[in-house]
């Protein structure tokens, strides 16, 4: 079986990608294709866009490239100067890099890079408009009265990493300003500067201390077999009715269907997602633990699309035509003509559309 190597034209980026057969079967050896990708920033015209290791980009997220944050719109173009995200306020300056912790003219971002409002901002008094006010003066400097973290707890697949951001007030205090980072089991998190990294199976408690005050997060590592069955197939192309590398690519619930039954769960037929919904055991969002499922209903009473949760708040799914995946939906034929489809298997956060009427379910009495 042989893998072919080719040039696409994607809105003017040029790309390479894989076609052909996907051999993912322990038992099958393929051979790597000649071209190797690197990530690498890539210009069109004024507007820049991250290239991955496979060719893919990101598109409408987050993403830390070298230690530095950028954002990349709903075209995978790298956001600069003021952006609102999720409604707060954020500058990326020319460059795209997430500014923090400093002004920017007359207005202040904070150490997590949101701008500040109705507050203090160093000696200075911040308005509800976010812009700088001079006839408010600052009689005197205020100590530290808390810390806290975005997360007071995570769970992570061994190997992973995450990041915890702080956030104290006041922000404009001068008694502290030194952040220290400790884990209770370097054996099961490792933590440098806020990256959390994942070592072995177990829980670890992560503090963050500034001063006098302490805030904590606690990390729960897992080694979920059926998570990493699912990830072999991460960018595999996605195809319709797809159960696994023999079929080419899988659909969404064959992206599920492979990675349980590689691990010995038999559910006596192929299930769709409105099955899995139907014959899995429903938890609550709170429940969820890597491994589990996410049934999404994006119209009508049936469950249409489906997600296998793999901790922290991240998936990975096989998705066309979702909300933020491709814009052409099946229009696209399969996506060998596309002009602009970014539709694969992938890891991604969870975002508000997954969650509207969806149904978390666990499917382990299925377990042989």
């Amino acid at each position: 079986m042989s893998i072919k190597t080719g040039v696409r034209e994607l809105k003017k980026r040029k790309y390479k990608y894989l076609a052909g057969a996907l051999l993912c079967l322990a038992a099958v050896n393929i051979q790597a294709p000649d071209t190797v990708w690197a990530g690498s920033w890539q210009q069109e015209g004024s507007s820049w866009w991250y290239q991955e290791d496979d060719g893919i980009w990101p598109a409408w997220q987050w993403k830390e490239i070298d230690n530095k944050w950028y954002y990349f719109d709903e075209n995978g173009y790298r956001v600069t100067g003021w952006r609102k995200i999720d409604d707060n306020w954020y500058d990326f300056g020319e460059g795209g890099v997430l500014q923090t912790g400093r002004w920017v003219d007359e207005y202040y971002v904070g150490t997590d890079g949101r701008m500040l409002a109705d507050t203090w901002a160093g000696r200075y008094w911040v308005d509800s408009e976010g812009k700088k006010d001079t006839s408010i003066k600052k009689e005197k400097e205020l100590p530290l009265e808390s810390l806290t973290l975005n997360k007071e707890s995570i769970t992570l697949l061994q190997g992973e990493t995450a990041n915890l951001l702080t956030q104290w007030q006041p922000q404009d205090t001068t008694r502290w300003k030194y952040m220290q980072w400790t884990s209770s089991d370097p054996g099961v998190a490792e933590v440098s500067r806020g990256k959390i990294t994942a070592v072995g199976e177990g829980t670890a408690t992560i503090t963050a201390s500034m001063g006098t005050k302490e805030a904590t997060c606690t990390v729960t590592v897992t080694d979920s077999a059926v998570c990493k069955t699912a990830l072999t197939l991460q960018d595999a192309q996605y195809i319709w009715g797809g159960n696994g590398p023999q079929d080419g690519g899988v659909d969404c619930s064959g992206l599920l269907m492979y990675a349980y039954t590689q691990n010995g769960y038999d559910f006596g037929a192929d299930l769709n997602a409105n099955n899995f919904a139907r014959y899995g055991q429903e938890i609550s969002r709170e429940e969820l633990q890597p491994g589990d499922a996410i049934c999404t209903c994006y119209n009508g009473e049936r469950y249409q699309h489906i997600l296998l949760y793999i901790g922290n708040d991240m998936v990975v799914a096989s998705e066309c035509g979702g909300p933020t995946v491709c814009s052409l939906g099946l229009n696209c034929e399969q996506h060998v003509k596309a002009t602009k489809c970014n539709c694969r298997t992938w890891k991604r956060p969870l975002n508000e559309n997954d969650l509207v009427n969806a149904k978390f379910v666990r499917m382990d009495r299925y377990k042989t």
